[in-house]
């Protein structure tokens, strides 16, 4: 039972570790990373770590207690959060819960970095035809007057 149980919680962890790497792979075009919200884990576990100094992306990535130790998922952790609930299987499906909730919010937040992206990437092809049009019709006014000055040159 407690193996079975701590391996629920170790899986519940990779998944949102996953999710989190996905989460701070860089879009193209640049999109900035989201305000985290912090999730209770269990008593005195946090996720993302809450470790002053510690770079968004990194703190995405790994796991801290009130003292400002640093944990990454591992079969530790996962014991560590077992023995946090008591051993009590009710316990350990709310720790599972709440790595589930914030496994959910890293995909949502990635997805909107990625609409973020698609937007200005619209934008930019928006912009580029408009640029493109402008140029055509400078491009073709200048023709026009080169040519009729050649004209006008020809004809004297």
């Amino acid at each position: 039972m407690e193996n079975r149980l701590a391996g629920e919680i170790l899986n519940a962890c990779n998944e949102l570790i996953d999710s989190a790497r996905e989460l701070v792979r860089e879009t193209l075009p640049h999109t900035p990373l989201p305000e985290p919200v912090v999730f209770v884990i269990a008593d005195g576990i946090f996720w993302p770590a809450q470790v002053k100094g510690l770079r968004l992306s990194e703190a995405l990535l790994l796991f801290s207690d009130e003292e400002g130790r640093l944990y990454s998922c591992s079969p530790q952790l996962a014991f560590r959060l077992y023995r946090s609930a008591n051993e009590r299987s009710d316990e350990v499906e709310r720790i599972v819960r709440t790595l589930r909730s914030a496994t959910e919010w890293c995909r949502q937040e990635r997805r909107r970095r990625l609409e973020k992206a698609r937007k200005i990437l619209e934008e930019q092809a928006d912009d580029l035809a408009y640029l493109l049009f402008l140029a055509f019709v400078l491009g073709f006014h200048a023709f026009s007057d080169f040519m009729n000055d050649e004209n006008t040159r020809r004809n004297r």
